[in-house]
């Protein structure tokens, strides 16, 4: 019965936990206000800092990814993909590249192996 009561207990506090580490990120309006108040930051073996926002340009909105030593890949042209589990944004680059960018429900941004953490502007 102690057991019982004890993984209730665990059950729960990890509930709560994960809801108040949540955010919401149900819609596209959502999404687009928690990338445009945050900054987000990936460390990369080494201490090289990466960097992952959004930019208001005369032609649109793009994400920019960039490092520290002010090096910039600017992926233009934004669709929002609202899946499931994770929705994503996709951006489009210079020669056909692309950026596909997942949102976890903690309000991290996953993409090619790097998790980037949300900074507050």
């Amino acid at each position: 019965m102690k057991k019982l009561i004890s993984f209730t207990l665990l059950w729960f506090s990890l509930f709560v936990s994960y809801a108040q580490n949540a955010v919401d990120l149900t819609s596209k309006e959502s999404i687009e206000n928690w990338l445009n108040t945050h900054r987000f930051k990936a460390t990369v073996e080494g201490d090289f800092d990466m960097f992952l926002e959004v930019e208001h340009l005369d032609n649109g909105d793009a994400l920019v990814l960039s490092n520290e030593h002010g090096k910039r890949k600017i992926f233009g042209q934004l669709s929002f993909e609202m899946n499931q589990t994770a929705p994503s944004i996709i951006g489009i680059g210079i020669e056909e590249s692309s950026l596909e960018v997942f949102i976890s429900p903690d309000g991290n941004l996953l993409t090619n192996g790097m998790t980037f953490i949300p900074e507050k502007e």
